[in-house]
């Protein structure tokens, strides 16, 4: 796992990664965000397309099953005041097995589910994962011992960017942020988190 003043040398040293940045990601994350409370989930067509394209839900190992349940939960996660039990809905999928008649542990397609509502939350990706230099999950028996150490690790990635975000010499990046993309809306969670992810892309 990569300590704190390691990951903020890092930033600092590859603040031109910002410019490797798709601005078309950012376009696509933005419309999921500003479509996710405008109706019902199964209604929005477009917005169900756009999202299981762009978060990888047509995979081969995901069944039809695994993604209508899925979208069920994104509904109860819109139509809900309360901040969700990322727990309960990764259980939700990890009963649902996939093409290999096994369980499916997808803490990181729930962590999305989680962003495209609440986008002050982390997300997940296996670029972020690479940049924490995480150990894998995979070797762990059983839904709460993998379950105990991805919270683990994401509570690591939520509180080292609480902390970054205090950084007086990590404000520059938003900047620069702010230059290369200057008609986004994004809050600082959400622009560190994008940053960090380019990071592992290029790692």
């Amino acid at each position: 796992m990569i300590e704190y003043n390691e990951l903020k040398k890092l930033l600092l040293d590859h603040q031109q990664m910002i410019n490797m940045i798709d601005p078309k990601s950012l376009a696509i994350q933005e419309f999921l965000h500003t479509q996710s409370r405008k109706q019902a989930v199964d209604d929005n067509h477009v917005f169900t397309f756009v999202y299981r394209n762009y978060h990888n839900l047509t995979t081969p190992s995901l069944t039809a099953e695994f993604e209508t349940k899925y979208f069920q939960l994104m509904e109860q996660v819109r139509k809900s005041s309360k901040v969700p039990n990322i727990t309960q809905l990764t259980y939700s999928l990890y009963v649902i097995k996939n093409r290999y008649n096994n369980p499916n542990m997808q803490f990181p397609l729930v962590i999305d589910m989680v962003h495209t509502f609440y986008p002050h939350f982390p997300t997940f990706s296996q670029a972020i994962v690479q940049t924490f230099k995480f150990p894998t999950t995979y070797h762990l028996t059983g839904f709460y011992k993998k379950m105990a150490r991805s919270i683990e690790q994401y509570r690591y990635v939520h509180d080292t960017y609480q902390q970054l975000l205090q950084e007086d010499v990590i404000q520059p990046l938003f900047k620069k942020f702010d230059e290369q993309f200057p008609n986004n809306n994004f809050g600082k969670v959400k622009k560190l988190d994008l940053i960090v992810n380019q990071l592992g892309e290029i790692k």
